[in-house]
């Protein structure tokens, strides 16, 4: 038994093409072959009534062969029909068959859409919640944006004291090189006055000579004070100037150190982006 499924695609000629043979299957079958032979009977011996009103012999010699030809004519009707049906339902068997290969291609469709639909979801779902993760990174990022400034400036300001105090160290090192200078004056003025006094008055002078001696020895002592004085204040200068380049190495290592911390977090507050 052939079903039939409403196609709002299938053209509407199409329907009437095929509901039409039906229709004249059912009066054929309903009125039976006698009815039907007897209209077509009626529709072919109209001519042949006409010609038996003035030959009524011709007519009824006639009415055989017209009735075996009406036969044979119903006959070949059903046949037509028959044939038609057969290509009827081989077309609606077609459609059919079509149809359900279209419904399982849309459910198929369906199917495909409902997985997507799921995946990107999903992924929704990731876009989300990365998208929320940022504001703890930000929170964090500004949090060690802080400290960094924080250090910076304590650094600067250490920088700024240091260099006040490498220019005070520098101030009185001009002065006791000045005092130094002096001093090596006054050492050699000491000794030239010392040997014009040996050469002048050597037998008459003795305690202007051992004056002079006590002086030179003075002299050479506070040379030797002012040297070591000299040599402790350079070696403090040295010091301090290895002290301050330790420590601009030290801030330019704990910069770089909290700027590529700075850069991890923001690397891993941002994915990919």
């Amino acid at each position: 038994m052939t079903s039939y499924g409403y196609d709002p695609f299938f053209p509407s000629y199409k329907r009437r093409y095929t509901e039409s043979p039906r229709l004249h299957v059912s009066t054929m079958r309903s009125g039976g072959g006698y009815s039907s032979a007897r209209s077509a009977y009626s529709s072919l011996s109209a001519p042949v009534s006409s010609v038996s009103v003035r030959r009524s012999y011709a007519a009824s010699s006639a009415s055989g062969s017209l009735l075996h030809s009406v036969d044979s004519l119903d006959l070949s009707q059903v046949a037509a029909i028959s044939n038609d049906l057969k290509s009827i339902r081989s077309q609606e068997r077609a459609q059919l068959q079509d149809l359900n290969d279209r419904f399982a291609c849309f459910i198929e469709r369906v199917h495909e859409l409902e997985q997507q639909n799921k995946v990107l979801e999903a992924e929704l779902m990731v876009l989300r919640q990365k998208h929320a993760e940022p504001s703890r990174f930000r929170a964090l990022y500004e949090q060690e944006i802080r400290e960094l400034r924080l250090a910076a400036e304590e650094a600067t300001s250490e920088k700024q004291a240091l260099q006040g105090e490498r220019e005070s160290l520098e101030e009185t090192l001009r002065g006791l090189q000045a005092r130094y200078e002096e001093e090596v004056l006054s050492r050699e003025d000491a000794e030239a006055r010392l040997l014009e006094v040996r050469k002048g008055s050597a037998a008459k002078n003795t305690d202007a000579v051992r004056a002079a001696k006590d002086e030179v020895s003075e002299s050479r002592r506070l040379l030797k004070a002012k040297t070591l004085e000299i040599e402790a204040t350079r070696g403090m200068n040295e010091a301090l100037e290895k002290q301050l380049q330790e420590l601009e190495e030290k801030q330019s290592a704990d910069i770089s150190a909290l700027q590529v911390r700075g850069w991890g977090l923001r690397e891993g507050g941002a994915p990919g982006s």
